[in-house]
């Protein structure tokens, strides 16, 4: 008598978990494609970080170059430290927060400190920046010394020539050498 009747299509209980499904693995992608921006804002940022940091370090080995008492009167110890949001305006001694290096969001800060000697200078380096991650910082350290005076591995030239040097007379060789043939030898008789 009664007789079922046949009905086509879906369950709401099946629509609403196809649905749920579908809303899994957008999710998921979603999730998955943020962190890969993330991850490459990251990488994009250590990348600059780095070469600012290398950039910095050069630019004081130019200063070291130029003006060594520049470069030291700007030291101390423990160490001050400055800022250096562009290298064409110079350092300038941190009393608050440093400027951003123009054209990113990163901030560098430089502090100059001598080492056991004042011929030995310390620069480290600080590039930081503040994302959604929290703060990161690279930090590169280097040595600067005072090669114009190296210290105890200088040695004044000599003002006399050593055997086998080119001479015209005795007192150009150093003694107890003589100027024979215009070459400053151990042989030979005394002036």
């Amino acid at each position: 008598m009664f007789e079922k009747a046949k009905i086509k299509g879906q369950s709401l209980f099946e629509v609403i978990f196809a649905i749920a499904i579908t809303a899994m693995i957008l999710t998921g992608v979603l999730s998955l494609a943020t962190t890969s921006v993330r991850n490459v804002d990251s990488s994009k940022n250590k990348s600059i970080a780095s070469n600012e940091g290398r950039a910095s370090i050069d630019w004081l080995r130019n200063q070291r170059d130029l003006d060594w008492d520049n470069l030291a009167g700007l030291a101390s110890f423990p160490g001050i430290t400055y800022c250096l949001a562009d290298p064409d305006d110079g350092l300038k001694l941190k009393e608050t927060e440093c400027l951003k290096i123009p054209g990113t969001n990163l901030t560098r800060e430089v502090t100059l400190a001598f080492t056991d000697s004042e011929d030995v200078i310390q620069a480290d380096v600080e590039v930081y920046w503040m994302d959604a991650q929290g703060l990161h910082i690279e930090n590169l350290v280097t040595w600067f010394s005072n090669w114009a005076n190296i210290g105890p591995f200088y040695e004044e030239p000599p003002t006399c020539g050593s055997l086998g040097s080119y001479c015209t007379v005795n007192t150009d060789c150093c003694e107890p050498l003589y100027c024979i043939g215009n070459i400053c030898s151990s042989l030979g008789a005394g002036p």
